[in-house]
């Protein structure tokens, strides 16, 4: 993400984000353009019934809504194999919180691919199961507008990343395919360029 990006905020009203800037991306599981990037992910469909509810107090959770744990335990199992990714405590979320960390060598400059320090996603195991994870801006635009994200609240005060989204949790297996698809997403997004190529 351009360092640029830094202090813009998504919003929603009704539960639609206005939208975001456009820039190229290169994000996926493959190497392909940055324009088809961007088509896959505004070509996502539309997340079936209401937005879950979620609680905005101390913590920023989903509420109700959640599908089987066995998704979520599913991708991080999935997520342990990729390259460069640590599972390392969380500065930022509860201690039972699984957090994803990029090893420092292979961690992109860009501060605003990350929710902290190296740290580009979390899941939350449990009852009020939860995932908090960071996209570039206007791949965080259009997984709000399909109904599958919401910007976190305090990207509002500018204390952290303004891609950073409360991730619905995958119902069933389709639900989990998008699901990896925006963890993909984040997670090339987090990693450092060699060359004009991003690591792999």
């Amino acid at each position: 993400m351009p360092s640029g990006c830094v202090g813009k905020k998504l919003q929603i009203d009704s539960d639609i984000a206005q939208p975001a800037m456009s820039r190229r991306l290169e994000t996926g599981p493959t190497n392909i353009t940055s324009d088809r990037n961007i088509s896959l992910l505004r070509d996502l469909p539309k997340r079936e019934g209401r937005r879950p509810t979620t609680l905005r107090t101390a913590l920023h959770l989903q509420s109700n809504d959640q599908g089987p744990l066995s998704y979520l335990e599913r991708l991080l199992e999935e997520i342990s194999s990729w390259s460069g990714v640590d599972f390392l405590p969380s500065l930022v979320a509860p201690i039972q919180s699984r957090a994803m960390w990029i090893e420092e060598s292979l961690a992109s400059l860009d501060s605003s691919a990350f929710i902290y320090g190296y740290e580009f996603a979390h899941v939350l195991i449990g009852s009020t199961a939860t995932i908090h994870l960071c996209l570039p801006l206007v791949c965080a635009h259009w997984a709000i507008v399909r109904g599958w994200a919401e910007p976190h609240y305090l990207n509002y005060t500018g204390l952290i990343s303004p891609g950073v989204v409360l991730v619905y949790t995958p119902r069933d297996e389709a639900e989990y395919e998008i699901c990896r698809t925006l963890f993909s997403t984040s997670y090339r997004s987090a990693v450092r360029r060699v060359g004009s190529k991003k690591f792999e």
